[in-house]
This record gives structure tokens, sequence and C-alpha cells, in this order.
């Protein structure tokens, strides 16, 4: 079995040097050689965090949010506190779509009864729950 966390500390810096193409399909490779069920592999959902995220740097938001959207296979398993609708929150942001973006940080919102809004860099995020 791969060393998910091992593979994460590399993809990092790759990150770190903008090689965001690089770390898109080294992200890819890692999820097909995964076993199903995927979520149920060790720190996979790192993987999709990552996916998401570095999607979102390249400003690709078909491919962000195709990783998002894999976060919601994780509720109950490991999303308890609304991980999945967060992540969904921020690509929506991301891409423009306001409405969707309210719905899925309401739903964080409620599930980690506001915990999610803890932190840097939330504030713009924080502002759509009025």
């Amino acid at each position: 079995m791969i060393d998910i966390m091992k593979k994460i500390i590399e993809l990092g810096e790759l990150y770190k040097r903008g090689e965001f193409d690089k770390c898109i399909s080294e992200i890819s490779e890692i999820w097909d050689s995964l076993p199903d069920p995927k979520e149920t592999v060790p720190n996979s959902y790192l993987l999709v965090e990552y996916g998401a995220r570095i999607s979102l740097a390249k400003k690709d938001y078909v491919k962000a949010w195709e990783w998002a959207n894999v976060s919601l296979k994780y509720n109950d398993i490991r999303n308890r506190m609304g991980e999945g609708e967060f992540l969904l929150g921020i690509v929506s942001f991301a891409k423009g779509d306001v409405e969707n973006a309210k719905k899925y940080f309401a739903i964080a919102n409620e599930k980690s009864e506001g915990r999610a809004f803890e932190g840097a860099n939330i504030s713009q995020y924080k502002k759509l729950l009025v």
C-alpha cells in the first residue's frame, strides 16, 4: 500500500515550487491506484483536499469542483463537521457562484457548530452566512 502521507509531503514541495500541473498529475495517479472504496483508505481525503485546492490555485474550476464533490463521499466516515461542504463552498465562491457558496457554507456552519469558520483567511466566507 502506498504511504499517502509521504506522498503528501512530496506534493507539498512541488506546490511550493509552483509545479501545479505536476502536483495534479501525481494526485490523480495516486488516487487512481487506490483500491475501492477509496474513501476507506487512510489519509486518502488529503488527496481530495489537495486536488481541489491545487486546481483552485490553477484556476481550473471544473477540476476543483470535481475534487470537492468527491469529498462528500467522506461524510460520516471522516468529515463529520462539514469539511466536504466547506470545500464545496470555497470552490463555489472562487468560481463566482455565490448562491451555492452560501448553501454549502450554511451546511458546514451547522454541522461544525461554527468551528468551520474559525481561523485565518475565511472572513470573506463568513460574510455569506448573514
